[in-house]
């Protein structure tokens, strides 16, 4: 009886969700965001409690992004909202002297809308 060949199961993606892009905290986020990219097919990055990203961080991002696209991997970003999207590809176009705008993974809007909705709602409860 021949083997039977199954086929070979997709890699699962890499999701990484940094708690701050400072410090210690930072340093490590980059060096795993890095590893990621050497190692793995998808990498999401989950920006849910990151609250400010500095010109610096975006930068960081922005050479994470491309870096992964040229090995063929896509770098995934979640829970960034439009004011930070829209300079996110700023800064892509800094550096790569091309349009890239919208060549970035977003699930799906409607998510990105409910999380924006609950970080405002959140937001509001804290106020006394």
């Amino acid at each position: 009886m021949p083997a039977e060949h199954y086929p070979e199961p997709f890699p699962s993606p890499v999701i990484l969700q940094p708690q701050s892009l400072e410090g210690a905290e930072g340093a490590n986020f980059c060096s795993t965001l890095t590893s990621a990219i050497v190692g793995c097919q998808t990498i999401i990055v989950d920006l849910l409690w990151i609250t400010q990203l500095e010109h610096d961080d975006l930068t960081a991002l922005a050479n994470a992004f491309l870096t992964a696209q040229t090995q063929g991997h896509p770098l995934i970003f979640l829970s960034m909202d439009q004011g930070t999207r829209m300079a996110f590809d700023r800064v892509i176009q800094q550096i790569s002297q091309i349009d890239r705008t919208g060549s970035y993974g977003v699930f799906a809007p409607e998510f990105e809308d409910f999380l924006n909705r609950h970080h405002q709602a959140k937001s509001a409860a804290a106020l006394p």
